[in-house]
């Protein structure tokens, strides 16, 4: 496995692309890409099966995991067979199913697109959502 050093947000978010330092061309089996805040704890990691640099500014994954945790302090795993980033806009697009976990629900779609500044994602065709809720709040006492 790879682990690269990389911070995928800049201290200025929009100004600097994200850099990988792979070449152009060549697959990297086993690559961990962890993303760093200000304060230089990790935020998020991408970990991928294969990535390979198709030119200076896009780059191709296969088999791809990224686990971040939420505003609410949830661990959130989203799993994509094929995806692209584009390290200039910083916008990662999955042209096939994409599932996104957490404890409490799993969502899946058939494409998405996810802003890795904001960490923020859309889905596109058709969604499908499962949740799960352990309380027992409103439920009557045996």
């Amino acid at each position: 496995m790879v682990l690269l050093g990389v911070t995928l947000r800049a201290a200025d978010p929009q100004s600097a692309p994200i850099d990988i330092p792979i070449p152009v061309g060549e697959p990297v089996t086993g690559i961990k890409i962890p993303q760093y805040d200000e304060s230089g704890k990790i935020s998020m990691t991408l970990l991928a099966g294969k990535a390979r640099k198709l030119d200076d500014s896009k780059v191709e994954f296969d088999n791809l995991k990224i686990s971040f945790t939420d505003k609410e302090g949830k661990e959130i795993l989203v799993e994509i067979p094929h995806a692209l980033l584009d390290t200039q806009t910083k916008l990662l697009t999955a042209d096939s199913k994409t599932v996104i976990t957490r404890d409490d629900f799993d969502l899946d779609g058939e494409k998405a697109e996810f802003d890795t500044v904001t960490r923020t994602g859309k889905f596109k065709g058709r969604v499908r959502a499962s949740f799960r809720n352990d309380s027992t709040i409103g439920q009557p006492s045996s």
